[in-house]
């Protein structure tokens, strides 16, 4: 597969920067996918992307507006897998991130996607299955001294179906946090972590709940640097 993509960026002043891109993307079917459809065809897609970033010493703002026409675009699910004819995938993306000071910083993105085919059975473009057009993502960072690191994290997606078209199942909107510790000692982090803390237990495929509140940990070893 041949990707091509070019892209340009323009440094309009010392807090201004346009960008813009084109490009080819190829994805070939997954082996669950392949398992279910051994005639899938791989995705194909065109993308066109446009926006600006406002840049400070300590805090940004960056907008992003995307289209994608995808040929062959692979829609699946827990038992099936099957190519839709084409689609269209486009939106906006926007991106702020803001250091308050030495001791707490912040991101936070949200996206607006509209993505749209013509599926088996339909003579016009649908919204697609399992497609939230708004989806929320946050993180802060507490630093209260140069070893400790206290990461709460926040998801949102919006409501969905599990059919094309406002069909099938309908799957609420999630609102997830999640939290992180992170002690740092010489070479070596100790985290621990607990995934959704409020224990919402939902769907991101109908008819299989995830597990809700999980707790983790690990060791992480740098040896150099």
């Amino acid at each position: 597969s041949t990707n091509p993509r070019i892209q340009a960026i323009v440094e309009v002043t010392d807090w201004l920067r346009l960008s813009g891109s084109e490009g080819r993307s190829f994805r070939a079917p997954t082996m669950d996918e392949w398992r279910f459809n051994p005639a899938l065809l791989p995705e194909k897609a065109w993308t066109d992307e446009a926006g600006f970033e406002l840049h400070g010493s300590s805090q940004s703002l960056r907008a992003n507006v995307f289209r994608s026409h995808v040929g062959d675009a692979i829609q699946s699910s827990t038992f099936s897998a099957v190519n839709v004819g084409s689609a269209r995938r486009q939106g906006v993306e926007i991106k702020i991130e803001h250091v308050v000071n030495e001791y707490f910083r912040q991101s936070w993105n949200y996206t607006y996607l509209e993505n749209t085919g013509i599926p088996s059975g339909y003579d016009h473009p649908v919204l697609l299955a399992y497609s939230p057009r708004h989806t929320v993502n946050g993180t802060a960072v507490f630093t209260p001294s140069k070893k400790w690191e206290i990461s709460p994290t926040l998801r949102y997606e919006d409501a969905r179906f599990s059919g094309n078209d406002h069909t099938g199942v309908p799957l609420s909107s999630q609102l997830v946090i999640d939290l992180r510790l992170a002690y740092q000692w010489r070479q070596m982090e100790l985290f621990f972590g607990i995934k959704d803390i409020t224990d919402k237990r939902y769907d991101e495929i109908s008819g299989y709940p995830l597990a809700g509140r999980t707790a983790y940990g690990g060791i992480r070893l740098r040896l150099w640097g």
